[in-house]
């Protein structure tokens, strides 16, 4: 553990260590002879709480009615590996769980849905029409920040 006032920094490529107490460059021996040593309390990470755990038991998609089956290519994975995964990542995927922007996929197109952008701008695309024709499109770029239809437009244009 070092101490929360020690940092080391770096001037035109040459590192040296500053105390941020002292206000001044000090030497690493400096540092650990040092009195008024204060360490970092480490907290411990949140648990999930029960709304969220409860909330993605219940996960529903508005497109595909079989989550126990692929969505790609119908697939059923051994051992029941199809994972349920929210569309729209990051900050928005409690609003995904919430308004059922959710699809199984098996564990190869899981790992393509989060590493091709293609395949994944698709897949947003494909769930904002679906919530589109039930909302409306101010709705959803307010709801999910952006329109995905716009975004593949331009992905596919940089191909092209």
């Amino acid at each position: 553990m070092k101490c929360r006032h020690f940092k080391i920094r770096k001037k035109k490529g040459k590192v040296y260590y500053y105390c941020t107490l002292k206000k001044k460059e000090v030497s690493f021996s400096c540092y650990r002879e040092c009195d008024k040593k204060e360490y970092k309390e480490y907290k411990p990470i949140k648990k999930r709480t029960y709304k969220l755990a409860k909330s993605e038991k219940e996960r529903f998609s508005i497109i595909y009615k079989d989550l126990s089956k692929c969505c790609v290519d119908g697939c059923i994975a051994p051992y029941n590996q199809v994972e349920l995964n929210e569309v729209f990542e990051g900050s928005y995927r409690n609003r995904s769980i919430e308004y059922g922007a959710v699809c199984p996929m098996c564990k190869m197109h899981h790992d393509l849905f989060h590493n091709n952008n293609l395949f994944n701008l698709q897949y947003k695309v494909l769930f904002q029409q679906e919530l589109v024709s039930c909302y409306s499109l101010d709705w959803f770029i307010k709801t999910f920040g952006q329109n995905y239809e716009v975004k593949l437009k331009k992905a596919l244009d940089k191909i092209i």
